[in-house]
C-alpha cells in the first residue's frame, strides 16, 4: 500500500509539470463571466464559444500536438463558480494514469460558500477531500483551477483574421490578445467554422505551443461520478503536506 501510495505522488506531482507545458498558451488573469458575449467577439467565429464561456458553463479539452499528432490530453469543466474539474492524463510506461483536481459545492454546508475541493484517481478508484483547514494545499489547487480556467479569454481584443495550411489542411484563424498579459492567442477553425487548434503567437508571428482543442457545454454528470469512488484520507496520499497543515 505504501509503494501505492508514493506512486500516487509522483504521478501528481508529475500532472502538476505537464500541467505547466501543456498549457503554455495559457496565462492567468481571471474574469468574472457576465452572461454577455464581449463586443470584440460578436460576429466572429469565436463567437459561439466565448458565449460558452461567458456562461460558466463549458467544457474544454485540448492537447499539445508535435508533427500532427496529439499528448497529454486535459479535460476541464465548468458548471459554475463553485463546480469545476480538471482531468490530467499522464502515460508512463504505455499506461495511462488519469488524475482529477474537483471543485465541487457542499450542498449540505451552507458555510462553506467556496465549495469542497478533491484529488480523484479514477483509476485506482479512489478520492481524497482535500482538508478546508489546509490553506497552503487548497490554495495550491485553487490556484491551479483557476490557470487552467479559460475565462482569461473574455478580456482580449480582437487582433486580425486569415487562411493558414497545416499538415495539408487549409484553416481560417482569428488572432486575440491582452497588452496587460502580453498573449496573442490564435485560433484555428475548419471550413465548417469548427474550433479545432489553439497556438500562441509571438513577436515574429510564429505559432508555438499548438494545441487541439474543443469547447462546448458542460454535463453535469461529470461532477457525480466522483461518489463511486471509495473516500480515503488526503493525508494518507499526501503525508508530506501534514507538516504544513500544522502550521
Amino acid at each position: 500500500m505504501n509503494s501505492k501510495k508514493s506512486k500516487l505522488m509522483k504521478v501528481l506531482a508529475l500532472i502538476l509539470a505537464i500541467c505547466a507545458i501543456a498549457t503554455g498558451f495559457t496565462a492567468c488573469g481571471k474574469k468574472s463571466g457576465s452572461g454577455k458575449v464581449p463586443k470584440e467577439f460578436q460576429g466572429k467565429q469565436m463567437e459561439q464559444y466565448i458565449k460558452l464561456i461567458c456562461s460558466e458553463n463549458y467544457t474544454y479539452e485540448t492537447a499539445p500536438m508535435k508533427g500532427g499528432k496529439t499528448g497529454g490530453n486535459i479535460f476541464y469543466a465548468k458548471a459554475d463558480e463553485d463546480n469545476a474539474l480538471v482531468t490530467f492524463q499522464v502515460v508512463s510506461k504505455n499506461q495511462t494514469v488519469p488524475c482529477t483536481i474537483m471543485l465541487k459545492k457542499d450542498e449540505n454546508n451552507g458555510d462553506n460558500k467556496k465549495g469542497q475541493y478533491y484529488v480523484v484517481f479514477s483509476s485506482e478508484g479512489i478520492y481524497a477531500p482535500v482538508p478546508n483547514g489546509d490553506q497552503n494545499a487548497v490554495s495550491r489547487y485553487a490556484a491551479t483551477m483557476e490557470k487552467l480556467s479559460l475565462d482569461y479569454l473574455m478580456s482580449d481584443s480582437f487582433v486580425g483574421s486569415g487562411k493558414v495550411s497545416y499538415m495539408g489542411q487549409t484553416y481560417s484563424y482569428e488572432d486575440y490578445a491582452n497588452a496587460n498579459r502580453g498573449v496573442r492567442n490564435r485560433f484555428f477553425f475548419d471550413q465548417d467554422g469548427n474550433l479545432k487548434m489553439m497556438g500562441k503567437v509571438d513577436g515574429s508571428g510564429k505559432v508555438n505551443g499548438l494545441a487541439s482543442i474543443s469547447i462546448y457545454e458542460t454535463n453535469s454528470s461529470v461532477f457525480t461520478d466522483v461518489y463511486s469512488y471509495r473516500a480515503v484520507d488526503y493525508y494518507s496520499l499526501f503525508p508530506g503536506d501534514v507538516k504544513t497543515a500544522s502550521k
